[in-house]
């Protein structure tokens, strides 16, 4: 490499760590991590030596970071990065010997790195290495965690109260953690526009009561709904089973006084489709966050999302929000169909008239709930709800 390069390589690893000193800028030292890659590459490729431990001696003021044991240091941005990021909080910890870790609250996660509140103030922070690697369901908004205040890192994740999941949707082996610790879950579905999912509203139900939060459907915008009795009969069979639900309307305020007296002093997670009305409801709730909103699209009718990332509002009288990004659909994460068959008392009500007692009340003769169907005892609406679960599960 020229002593040109050696240069540029220099100041980039310096122009890393004085970032980092005066606030971590995730994106920017990314990119500087890219680049210190891309130049030992080129040196790789000269045919000279590679980059030593000795070579990474001295880059902090005060004590150098010591490895231990000899790293190649070529490899991809991610590994670059987790390097730097590494030997800063070694050296940071050197400055600051004896400092003990503080507990504070997730209120923002990007990759690699999160927002976290302490004290009163909310501090950027990068991830260890192993919570990195586990990122997706390891750490969520509303995680506890005991983090490092001088070094600006997290270590460790406490246990979660509750926790609202669903598997990954481009890696579903992964389970992918979307909210932490809330008492109550908003499923939020829309009357119109787009129109009422009353199959993902049961989908989401089952994995908050799975996860040990309190579900409360909220039915936004109720000003567009023609008939609204009609329009909301759908979610009478959920309503029986003992899920309360709200209708409201964030353009003229109907029923947002009591979705208010049940969200205070609680911490909820907002879920539900792109373009339902999330953000427009915690708008209506507090109005003083001026959330950005979307459109539906005319083509289709379905949501645009604009919501990108998951964070946590903090509102005037003490509630606590999470604002989730629209989904399109919901998984469930490891449920069993006996797990299922619970989520469903109103068809357990006929299954001791079922010739199996472990009938799944699909294909089995002389089945209870298939009967009580066809007499019309119990909703075909809800079997076939029912159903469509059961299709997706691993048996």
């Amino acid at each position: 490499m020229s002593n040109q390069n050696e240069r540029h390589r220099q100041k980039h690893i310096q122009k890393f760590f004085e970032e980092r000193a005066q606030g971590l800028d995730y994106k920017k030292q990314r990119k500087r991590a890219s680049k210190l890659r891309r130049a030992e590459q080129k040196k790789s490729r000269s045919g000279r030596r590679k980059v030593r431990r000795d070579d990474w001696e001295g880059l902090i003021e005060g004590d150098a970071p010591a490895f231990e044991e000899r790293q190649r240091p070529s490899g991809s941005t991610d590994e670059w990065f987790a390097r730097l990021e590494r030997d800063a909080a070694a050296g940071d910890a050197g400055e600051s010997t004896g400092a003990e870790l503080a507990d504070g609250l997730v209120v923002f996660v990007t990759a690699g790195a999160c927002r976290v509140e302490h004290g009163g103030e909310r501090v950027d922070c990068a991830l260890s290495d192993d919570l990195r690697r586990r990122q997706r369901s390891a750490l969520a908004v509303g995680d506890r965690v005991r983090f490092d205040a001088a070094a600006r890192r997290v270590g460790e994740v406490l246990p979660r109260a509750t926790r609202l999941s669903r598997p990954d949707p481009h890696r579903p082996s992964v389970e992918r953690v979307l909210a932490a610790n809330v008492d109550l879950a908003l499923v939020v579905a829309s009357l119109r526009e787009p129109a009422l999912s009353v199959g993902l509203v049961e989908r989401v139900v089952l994995a908050v009561r799975r996860g040990g939060a309190t579900p409360l459907v909220c039915a936004s915008k109720l000003d567009l709904a023609r008939d609204p009795a009609r329009e909301l009969a759908p979610l009478a069979p959920l309503r029986a089973t003992g899920v309360e639900a709200v209708a409201c309307s964030a353009r003229t305020g109907e029923g947002l006084a009591e979705l208010r007296a049940r969200v205070a002093g609680r911490t909820c997670v907002l879920v539900g489709h792109s373009g339902v009305g999330k953000s427009s409801l915690l708008n209506a709730l507090a109005p003083e966050l001026a959330l950005a909103v979307g459109r539906v699209r005319a083509a289709d009718g379905k949501g645009r999302h604009t919501t990108t990332a998951s964070a946590l509002f903090a509102l005037a009288d003490g509630t606590r929000v999470i604002d989730t990004p629209g989904i399109r659909e919901f998984g469930l994460w490891r449920v069993t169909p006996a797990e299922l068959r619970e989520a469903f008392p109103d068809l357990a009500e006929h299954a001791d008239r079922c010739r199996y007692r472990d009938c799944t009340h699909d294909h089995e003769p002389d089945c209870g709930v298939r009967a009580a169907v066809a007499d019309g005892t119990l909703s075909a609406a809800r079997h076939r709800s029912y159903l469509r679960i059961l299709a997706t599960l691993e048996r």
